[in-house]
């Protein structure tokens, strides 16, 4: 009963994420940056195809959940595919980081597939390693300067953003090897888990955790605690 329960609590999720902005834009125009002009861009605005298609699933699911539910983990999956690859390829790369919305948008397609979650969780954890983890922290209210003047005082430009692979290189290789024994021992992404935590806690110097990084812990937690599926016993002779 509860893959349902979860299935059309994930439909909503995603639906209602498609209202939401998944990016958020640092605006700069030219040699002058306007400081604190976060923008929200929502996928009916950016997308052509892909916020259809996920709309589609999300209105499916609850009928599949009901008349054929093992079909929705391949829904699930599906949706789950399409928004990591628009998390990962960006709209406009060099401007745009993830907003809080996007964590949503996975979440609600995580849940559709959550038969699944042994194997997607992992997966998912691989992924968040190619989303923005990081970004400038917001600098004050110093009127107009010159963009490239600012980034050097403040150590960062406009719309800058930073993957997991940037800051430290050796730990995202074993976050992504620590998701990949996961596949097998469960426990193991606690590890990963932790060492993420550690990022989001202690980020490097000048800069703030975003939205992929909470992605990426919640992955390492979904693959700690995914339930393992039960094996039939033998009949008795």
């Amino acid at each position: 009963m509860w893959p349902r329960a979860l299935a059309l609590i994930g439909s909503a999720a995603l639906l209602a994420s498609l209202f939401l902005p998944w990016y958020e834009l640092d605006v700069a125009t030219g040699w002058v940056i306007y400081v604190g002009g976060d923008v929200g861009l929502d996928p009916w605005s950016l997308f052509t195809v892909e916020d259809v298609v996920l709309a589609t699933i999300a209105f499916a699911t609850p009928v599949i959940a009901f008349r054929r539910p093992a079909l929705t983990p391949v829904l699930g999956a599906l949706a789950l595919a399409v928004v990591v690859f628009r998390l990962i390829v960006l709209p406009d790369g060099e401007t745009l980081t993830l907003a809080p919305a996007a964590g949503l948008a996975v979440a609600g397609a995580v849940a559709i597939c959550a038969p699944w979650l042994r194997f997607v969780a992992p997966l998912l954890l691989i992924a968040s390693l190619w989303m923005p983890w990081f970004a400038a922290a917001p600098v004050p209210e110093v009127g107009n300067l010159a963009a490239p003047q600012l980034a050097v005082e403040l150590g960062g430009g406009p719309g800058a953003s930073w993957f997991a692979w940037d800051p430290y290189w050796f730990t995202a290789i074993a976050i992504a090897v620590l998701a990949l024994v996961a596949l097998r021992w469960r426990w193991v992404a606690a590890v990963a888990a932790l060492l993420v935590s550690v990022w989001i806690v202690f980020p490097p110097d000048g800069l703030e955790p975003r939205t992929g990084a909470f992605i990426a812990l919640g992955a390492a937690l979904l693959s700690s605690f995914a339930p393992r599926e039960k094996t039939a016993s033998a009949p008795a002779a």
